[in-house]
């Protein structure tokens, strides 16, 4: 008799369950209160809390504040960070295309995972459409014309269903030289931008610091990417906002 399924084993079999048997998850909390600005031409973003202080979050190209040039967004509570350790974890690998999803600690599912466990019941055709998606994905590439560009020219962040399909979800992930996706959350695109959203923000804003992570460890030779597989560290910290 065989030992116990190599981790990786183990949770493209889950990730397999998943497809048939989800369960519900509990919704996002609302903000608290406080708005973010966002200035659409260079990426700077800050925090105006009910009180009327600023503070700098995501300062880019060290300009100042101008009313005119700022358009607010979405509510927001106190912008505070936390760091966060996670994995980054296999799913399935298809020997043309594999897909991982980072896991924060203390969490039971990777961020696809809860992905499809919050929109399963609400948004059945929209999931059903992203994974149909991702199997067409696994057995033919990831070819640009499945996604549609998200982030910025400076990262790899893209997201399902690309411009020919009609869905309310977005699914937010990295595509890595075509050949690895990694998997991150996503939800309904009530707004013209993701930038619009808090939401869509948190799940692009977290794609776009673990392209920078590995991007980091690929430079330094730390992490490769040998076809469909990340060799290396999966494991490392970044700062989300709570």
């Amino acid at each position: 008799m065989g030992g116990p399924a190599p981790c990786g084993r183990r949770r493209a079999i889950r990730f397999t369950a998943l497809r048939s048997v989800l369960a519900p998850i509990p919704a996002a909390t609302e903000p608290r209160g406080g708005v973010c600005i966002f200035h659409s031409a260079t990426g700077l973003r800050a925090s105006v809390s009910a009180g009327g202080s600023r503070t700098i979050l995501k300062n880019i190209f060290q300009q100042p504040f101008k009313k005119s040039t700022f358009m607010f967004i979405f509510a927001h509570s106190n912008f505070t960070t936390m760091k966060k350790n996670l994995l980054i974890e296999l799913l399935e690998d298809s020997g043309k295309v594999s897909l991982y999803s980072p896991r924060f600690e203390g969490e039971e599912y990777t961020e696809f995972e809860k992905f499809l466990l919050q929109h399963k019941d609400t948004y059945p055709n929209d999931v059903a459409q992203i994974v149909y998606r991702l199997d067409i994905i696994k057995r033919d590439g990831a070819a640009d014309r499945h996604f549609r560009y998200e982030g910025t020219k400076r990262d790899r962040v893209m997201a399902l269903p690309s411009h020919l399909e009609t869905a309310s979800l977005r699914l937010y992930l990295l595509n890595i030289q075509s050949k690895i996706l990694i998997l991150g959350n996503g939800g309904v695109k009530k707004s013209s931008t993701y930038q619009e959203d808090e939401q869509l923000n948190k799940c692009v804003t977290t794609l776009q610091k673990i392209d920078i992570q590995l991007k980091q460890m690929e430079r330094q030779n730390i992490l490769t990417v040998s076809g469909t597989k990340l060799l290396g560290p999966l494991s490392f910290v970044i700062e989300i906002e709570d």
